[in-house]
């Protein structure tokens, strides 16, 4: 990452000129008047002052100033986030023309556009915390209690971070330690008995240490039929100083929030009062989902001199987000709905995805003034790992050609709604019926895949793993998948059948490894296991993860470490 910044002393001049002279018409525009102490100061020829503010510099423009940056930036500073009464991070960016809202994963995460490029509409969006490509995960929606101000990206400045998104990022500013005592103590009270109760500390510890606590609680009520949720975190932070020169911060996030998954209302054909807007579709008696965060975030700054600074950090960040939820089933056989208009045939998943993110950066920013002019240097470097395990359980209704009763589609009635009606269908893990056929050359077929799936009710996400080149992946709502982790992972060298590898994947299944023995239905081990414990998913993940065994054609058995970082599935039942 390289960035160059030239400026001539002549256009330093005229732009301080043109930044005055906007100033004083923006004043007189609007109003503002001078103080008296103010007014007295002036007509006494008082010589301006200037002020100095200590602090680690910005990370993405060094010692640029934000005027002197040839992009596109808008800056969300922390009164007007409180003039709006704004507590998460998206509706703070509804005031930006530039960022649009996608698909909210039922209100478990955030998901933009900027300027009209979406991402990932299956992931939530992406966000740089103090420059740092720190906000991947499945944390939840973010708030923003700990957020000093929103910088908006446009354009190619998100290039700098080694992403690389063409529509821009978006950069969040965190409360640090000023040094200097104060406090604030604010609560909240509204409609749907929303309670909210906000807390912001900073305390000057020694000489060359200072803190800072920030805190929320949040609950409240909804509009919609039986949602509630809650939502509570911490983001204290320590300011270390070595010195004129050196400082180093610590920075932590820790948060939970327990929010129930809402897909929302439809509309049958143009009617859009099919159903009322504070109708809920789900199932209440599942829960709520449960996002938690833990992030660590550490900024060592060193000042060389006035001109030069070098800043290295690192970033950690562990998210989870469990639980159950109720949705629709899309697939028109199986739909009921589309056959009476009021009996809704439901899906059950359960959900857990974990994600850990480190990131590595470092920059060296500088100026130096020749005979052309002013010159702004930033040269750095990041190391960006983003680790994901997606496992999910679910239950599917039969078709409708086989007659299910209104309990094996776990139906609704859309206009007169009864939760509870029928119990939650349990998820258990199902048998594999099949193997992912594969060449020499380890390329799979996908329809060899898509028999894969389970064709009953009860069905787990699988993927196969291949030579390093290719990688197929199978789940139960006929939709293929690519796990990308293992198919970065080679095989052994020598193998003439590298590709046979069967993995139930860490991506999306039980973390446990077997192989595909020649013309073998299924893993070795997991049929022994099988056969000796009588079908039990719990049972069969614990025993194939003690005596799985991969076997080559020409060799003896021998273990598959892999295994021993098999996890059951937890028990099958909903939470």
């Amino acid at each position: 990452m390289i960035r160059y910044i030239i400026k001539s002393r002549r256009a330093r001049r005229i732009g301080k000129r043109m930044i005055r002279n906007l100033a004083v018409g923006m004043a007189c525009a609007s109003g503002l008047s001078l103080s008296p102490a103010d007014a007295r100061a002036r007509e006494a020829g008082a010589p301006d002052r200037e002020l100095m503010v200590t602090g680690q510099r910005q990370a993405y423009r060094g010692l640029v100033p934000i005027t002197d940056i040839p992009q596109s930036i808008t800056l969300l500073n922390e009164e007007r986030l409180e003039e709006g009464q704004i507590t998460r991070l998206a509706d703070a960016l509804d005031l930006s023309s530039s960022v649009a809202r996608q698909n909210n994963f039922g209100g478990l995460w955030e998901s933009f556009a900027i300027r009209g490029l979406v991402g990932d509409e299956n992931n939530p969006s992406g966000y740089l915390v103090n420059g740092f490509n720190a906000g991947r995960g499945f944390a939840g929606p973010r708030d923003i209690s700990g957020i000093e101000r929103i910088e908006i990206l446009k354009g190619p400045n998100a290039a700098l971070f080694g992403r690389g998104e063409p529509g821009g990022g978006i950069n969040l500013v965190t409360k640090r330690p000023t040094g200097t005592f104060a406090a604030k103590l604010e609560g909240s009270y509204g409609s749907y008995d929303f309670r909210r109760v906000e807390g912001d500390m900073n305390l000057p510890a020694t000489d060359f240490a200072a803190v800072r606590f920030v805190g929320f609680y949040e609950a409240a009520d909804s509009f919609r039929d039986t949602i509630k949720t809650e939502r509570y975190g911490i983001f204290p932070s320590v300011l270390f100083r070595f010195g004129p020169s050196t400082s180093l911060i610590y920075e932590l996030e820790a948060t939970r929030q327990e929010v129930p998954l809402d897909r929302g209302v439809f509309a049958l054909g143009d009617n859009l009062k099919t159903v009322p807007r504070s109708r809920f579709l789900g199932e209440p008696g599942l829960g709520p989902n449960v996002a938690t965060a833990t992030g660590h975030q550490f900024s060592l700054q060193h000042d060389f001199s006035a001109d030069w600074s070098l800043l290295v950090g690192i970033g950690l960040r562990d998210t989870e987000l469990k639980g159950s939820s109720a949705d629709a089933e899309l697939a028109a056989p199986r739909q009921r709905l589309f056959v009476d208009g009021r009996s809704l045939t439901r899906e059950v998943r359960y959900r857990e995805y974990d994600g850990d993110h480190r990131v590595f950066r470092g920059e060296l920013s500088g100026r130096f003034d020749s005979r052309f002019g002013l010159h702004h240097v930033i040269v750095g470097a990041d190391r960006d790992i983003f680790e994901s395990d997606l496992f999910v359980l679910g239950y599917r209704a039969p078709l409708l050609s086989t007659s299910p009763t209104a309990q094996q589609g776990f139906e609704i009635d859309i206009l007169e709604p009864v939760y509870g009606r029928f119990p939650v269908p349990t998820l258990n893990l199902p048998r594999l019926r099949c193997a992912c056929a594969r060449d020499r050359a380890g390329h799979a077929s996908a329809a060899d895949v898509a028999r894969c799936q389970s064709q009953a009710g009860r069905w787990w996400q699988v993927s196969c793993a291949g030579n390093g080149r290719d990688a197929c992946g199978a789940a139960g709502d006929d939709r293929l998948r690519l796990d990308r982790g293992a198919a970065r992972r080679p095989g052994p060298a020598d193998a003439d059948d590298r590709g046979r590898l069967f993995r139930v994947s860490g991506v999306v299944g039980h973390r446990h490894s077997a192989c595909f023995g020649p013309g073998s239905a299924e893993p070795r081990c997991l049929a022994r296991a099988r056969r000796a414990v009588g079908g039990s998913g719990r049972a069969v993940a614990a025993r194939c993860a003690r005596r799985c065994k991969c076997r080559h054609p020409a060799r003896e058995p021998v273990a598959d470490r892999r295994c021993d970082r098999a996890r059951p599935p937890a028990d099958g039942r909903q939470p």
